[in-house]
């Protein structure tokens, strides 16, 4: 296996769901460091895999989302948009990410998310981050971004899964092009 081929992984994962709250947490605590040994943590792996994984959490979130949650992912993208630079930029997409983890309601994403929050604050991955604002410009690539936040959700908020999971794969897509590490395709 390719050590950026996650789809096992993530067939897997998914196949574990079923398992209670308490053993997610356990078996995410002991895959987590494989997962950094692989180098599924360089900015490439990474991105790999919330691709994967994340369009399952926004279905997932559409699914099980309340009145609160719906008011709350508002929020966080009215944060994105009055987010200035790009570490507060940066902050306010970590929030709304999390925050969708946090609408599913599973602990092994919840984790997954965290993760990544945390992956994403080392050298490798800020530099590239930083690479993307200057090529793409502060400006354009947040109005862009938060503009793919809006649709994703507005989708969750309509309980539209299959919606929820299109607008985040697309959003990824688009950010994983941007920061160099998928070739430009056309989304499905």
């Amino acid at each position: 296996m390719h050590p950026l081929d996650l789809a096992p992984l993530a067939d897997n994962v998914f196949r574990l769901l079923t398992l209670s709250s308490h053993s997610l947490v356990l078996l995410f605590a002991e895959i987590l460091p494989d997962i950094a040994h692989r180098g599924w943590t360089t900015s490439k792996g990474l991105a790999h895999a919330r691709r994967l994984l994340e369009p399952q959490v926004a279905a997932a979130a559409a699914a099980r989302r309340v009145k609160d949650d719906i008011t709350l992912l508002r929020k966080r993208v009215a944060e994105g948009r009055e987010a200035r630079g790009r570490a507060g930029c940066d902050r306010a997409d970590d929030a709304f990410h999390q925050s969708i983890a946090q609408v599913a309601r599973n602990p092994l994403l919840i984790a997954f998310l965290r993760h990544y929050s945390s992956a994403r604050c080392r050298a490798v991955w800020q530099r590239e981050w930083d690479r993307t604002y200057r090529r793409v410009g502060v400006e354009e690539f947040t109005r862009v971004h938060d503009d793919h936040h809006e649709q994703v959700g507005d989708a969750i908020a309509a309980g539209d899964g299959t919606a929820a999971h299109h607008a985040m794969a697309h959003h990824l897509e688009a950010v994983s092009i941007d920061m160099g590490v998928l070739s430009s395709m056309p989304s499905r």
